[in-house]
């Protein structure tokens, strides 16, 4: 996922539809022995990006629908709106890229708001846990890191140099000191920009206001 995103999650989606697989896992920082669950298409991927080789089998044959309504721990809690981290179903998440497991955040995503609120977990009402103000910047609901940027956007290496840390940065690193971090995989995909200043833009939810007319 996008990790900026991260400290606003409400929720995490998986497909009923698709057969997941358990990894053994040794996390080598804590040596806990641990289970990744991954959407079954993409073990062998995720296996060899995790350099795993064949010495750990994994267990085949666990249900999608098997998964719906299971609690988890989420990685931040700093939303103070909701705290009733659940797995759910949606017909968008595929077997054909990541896990087969999707992050969702209510405030930063028209999918993600609509399966929050198909679920049940938001109303039309409902005030929305928003970790940026108008500009891109945390706002007071992370007051440590407030006036933090969401992401340096750089079109040159080099001008990364002096830049402060943004918050998809300090997302991964503080994922890293809680050993929850396991690898970082850059995407190539379409994304929004601006049409005036070239940069690029983000979803957020905001309350809108309309009248009825004829």
């Amino acid at each position: 996922t996008t990790p900026w995103t991260l400290p606003s999650n409400y929720l995490s989606a998986i497909n009923k539809n698709m057969t997941y697989t358990t990894i053994p896992y040794c996390n080598k920082e804590t040596n806990k022995k641990e289970l990744l669950i991954v959407v079954q298409e993409k073990v062998m991927e995720i296996r060899e990006l995790l350099k795993l080789g064949n010495g750990l089998i994994s267990i085949h044959g666990l249900r999608g629908e098997e998964l719906i309504g299971l609690k988890y721990k989420p990685f931040f809690t700093f939303n103070n709106l909701h705290n009733d981290y659940r797995v759910v179903h949606a017909d968008y998440v595929s077997n054909t890229s990541g896990t087969g497991i999707v992050h969702i955040c209510a405030s930063h995503g028209e999918e993600d708001y609509k399966t929050c609120l198909e679920n049940g977990f938001i109303t039309k009402e409902s005030k929305l846990f928003m970790t940026l103000d108008v500009n891109g910047f945390v706002n007071n609901n992370i007051p440590d890191l407030k006036g933090m940027f969401y992401k340096n956007y750089v079109k040159d290496k080099k001008d990364k140099e002096g830049l402060k840390e943004d918050l998809n940065t300090w997302v991964i690193r503080r994922l890293k000191e809680n050993n929850q971090f396991l690898l970082k995989k850059t995407i190539k995909h379409e994304y929004p920009f601006c049409w005036r200043s070239d940069t690029p833009l983000i979803y957020k939810a905001v309350s809108s206001h309309f009248v009825k007319v004829e």
